[in-house]
């Protein structure tokens, strides 16, 4: 599992749905951003990050991505992962209790 985040991003320009599309269609282009969703509200995008090739981090995927349109604000967000593994092995629990072992 690589290290995962997101991105809120607040736009330099004035968002319209044209400028939206564009945004979204190149920041899925960049490597490392899996995801991108348009946003209403205080930020513009919400994109997903995860880190896929090693020494690569998230402050560099989001200094691609802030460089990529120059960006007003770009806010990285750190997922902890020890709480992932920690969901994972409840989920997986979950699971061996619904679905009857076969010996």
């Amino acid at each position: 599992m690589g290290i995962k985040g997101y991105l809120l991003i607040k736009d330099s320009a004035e968002v319209n749905e044209k400028i939206a599309w564009d945004r979204i269609k190149n920041l899925e282009n960049i490597d490392g951003v899996t995801y991108s969703e348009n946003l209403i509200g205080e930020y513009d995008y919400l994109i997903f990050l995860e880190v896929h090739k090693e020494g690569e981090t998230l402050e560099a995927i989001a200094k691609k991505v802030k460089e990529s349109f120059d960006f007003k604000e770009v806010k990285l967000l750190k997922i902890n992962n020890h709480f992932l593994k920690h969901r994972e092995i409840m989920e997986m629990e979950i699971l061996n209790n619904i679905i009857p072992n076969k010996k």
